[in-house]
C-alpha cells in the first residue's frame, strides 16, 4: 500500500477510531482519489497535509470510506432462492422464532426486506441491523417502516473489524460487504460469524462473495449460486 495512504488510514484510525487498514487497497485508493478531485489539492500527499488541518474534510473522507450500496430486495432472483431456503427450514422447525443479524445494513433497506419476507411467510423474527456509520443508522430508524416494525427490529452501531459479535443468531446476512475487505480480514470476519451462529445456523453472503481457505471448512453449501451456507459442527 502507498506510504501516504497508510498515513491517511493511520490518522483516521487515531482520530475517528475507524480501522480501514485491511480493506482492499484498490477500493481505499479509489475513494481517496475521489476526495482529492473534490478538494483544493491535486495529489494524495497534498491531500494528507490537507486532512491534518481540515477536520471537516477528514470527517468527509471517513464517511466516504464506509461503503453504502443498498436497496430493497436487491438481486430479486437471489431473494427468491433465499425465500425458498427459509420455507424448507420452517418445514423442519415450524414454530421457530428467527433471530437475525443483518451485518453492514447501511440505511436499513435489507433489514426491512427481511422483515417483509418473513411476514409473508408468517414467521416470527427479531432482526438486528448493524453498521459502522451512525448517520446511516439514523436514516434507517427514520424510515416509515420502522414505526410499524420497531418491536421486532433493532439498529445499533457495530464495527465488523474491531467489535466482538453481538450474540447467537439463527441467520446472519452480510451481503456485498466482504468484497471490500482483504482476504485475511474476510477470514477474521467470517470466523466471527461462525462463532455467532447457532448450531446449523445460516449465513447469506453477496453474489460476488465466496468462502475461501479455512473459512470454507466452517460451513456447508446450501445454494452455491445464491451464496447461502450452513454452519458445520467442527
Amino acid at each position: 500500500m502507498h506510504n501516504t495512504v497508510e498515513k491517511i488510514l493511520a490518522k483516521i484510525k487515531t482520530d475517528k477510531n475507524l480501522d480501514f487498514t485491511e480493506y482492499r487497497e484498490s477500493t481505499i485508493t479509489r475513494r481517496i482519489n475521489r476526495r482529492v478531485l473534490f478538494s483544493s489539492v491535486h495529489t494524495i500527499p497534498e491531500y494528507f497535509k490537507l486532512i491534518k488541518k481540515d477536520a471537516k474534510e477528514l470527517d468527509t473522507l471517513a464517511k466516504d470510506l464506509t461503503i453504502h450500496v443498498t436497496e430493497s430486495f436487491r438481486d430479486p432472483e437471489t431473494w427468491e432462492i433465499f425465500k425458498k431456503t427459509i420455507k424448507e427450514e420452517t418445514q423442519i422447525r415450524p414454530n421457530k422464532k428467527w433471530k437475525i443479524w443483518s451485518a453492514g445494513c447501511s440505511t436499513g433497506e435489507e433489514v426491512y426486506s427481511l422483515a417483509s419476507m418473513y411476514d409473508d411467510l408468517n414467521l416470527k423474527t427479531t432482526i438486528t441491523g448493524t453498521d459502522i456509520d451512525q448517520a446511516c443508522l439514523e436514516k434507517a430508524v427514520s424510515q416509515p417502516q420502522y414505526n410499524a416494525k420497531q418491536k421486532n427490529i433493532h439498529f445499533c452501531h457495530h464495527d465488523l473489524v474491531q467489535d466482538e459479535p453481538l450474540g447467537k443468531f439463527d441467520l446472519i446476512v452480510c451481503r456485498n460487504v466482504l468484497i471490500y475487505f482483504s482476504e485475511i480480514l474476510q477470514g477474521k470476519v467470517l470466523h466471527k460469524f461462525y462463532r455467532s451462529l447457532k448450531p446449523k445456523g445460516i449465513l447469506w453472503l453477496g453474489n460476488s462473495e465466496t468462502l475461501r481457505g479455512e473459512s470454507a471448512t466452517w460451513f456447508e453449501t446450501i445454494d452455491s449460486k445464491a451464496r447461502i451456507y450452513r454452519k458445520k459442527r467442527i
